[in-house]
């Protein structure tokens, strides 16, 4: 899901279906929610945050960096019951250098899961990866990180030109669900004025779905 302004794009989700080398389907993604946890580490290069949900139910928020102050790569995995963190000379060289507790009040825990998630074979299946609220204003727009020069797919993504619509709450929503899902697998509607926008993608079984909910000042 993208933001649009002129020749500028902000990204506010991403999210796909993948499978791993022994088969296992999983979705990874991130959010623009993310990008706010960068202040929290000051030390850190080449930062790379996301999230893993596995069709067995593992679930896992990882963030990834260099650290230039240790000079090493480190990698915090973020599971429902710890937190495992790698540490290596090279990305693709780390070994497992320590767990820990969840620490209250630490802002990148709150990623941690109380449980793990639902395997993908249960029904119905529903699980919202996030939501993120938003002004269509001058103000709020503002707070947004714009680029130029994105690689965009106008197939598979969503892109939301600002420029449609009025200024007045927004929030987007990512989630997954199973196809035939009577909560879930059905168009999201509305009151008249307020817009909604969606897209999907589906691996024949499951959906994640990408939406946006506008509300007019």
């Amino acid at each position: 899901m993208l933001l649009k302004r002129g020749n500028e794009y902000s990204r506010v989700f991403m999210a796909d279906f993948h499978k791993n080398a022994s088969g296992m389907e999983y979705v990874i993604g991130q959010l623009s929610l993310f990008e706010l946890l960068r202040a929290l580490l000051p030390n850190a290069v080449n930062v790379d945050m996301h999230f893993s949900y596995f069709s067995n139910g593992n679930y896992h928020f990882s963030y990834k960096y260099f650290d230039s102050l240790e000079d090493v790569y480190i990698d915090h995995k973020i599971f429902h019951n710890h937190v495992a963190i790698y540490k290596g000379a090279k990305p693709n060289e780390m070994v497992l250098h320590g767990r820990r507790n969840r620490v209250e009040g630490n802002a990148i825990d709150m990623f941690m899961m109380q449980h793990t998630l639902p395997n993908w074979d249960t029904r119905p299946l529903t699980h919202i990866f996030g939501s993120v609220g938003m002004s269509f204003s001058d103000e709020g727009l503002n707070k947004v990180t714009w680029v130029s020069g994105i690689n965009i797919n106008i197939h598979q993504d969503l892109i939301i030109d600002i420029n449609d619509y009025p200024a007045g709450r927004v929030s987007f929503g990512c989630s997954i669900f199973d196809l035939n899902n009577p909560y879930q697998d059905v168009p999201l509607s509305s009151p008249l004025d307020v817009s909604i926008v969606e897209k999907r993608a589906t691996n024949g079984k499951l959906a994640i779905r990408m939406h946006m909910i506008t509300v007019p000042d």
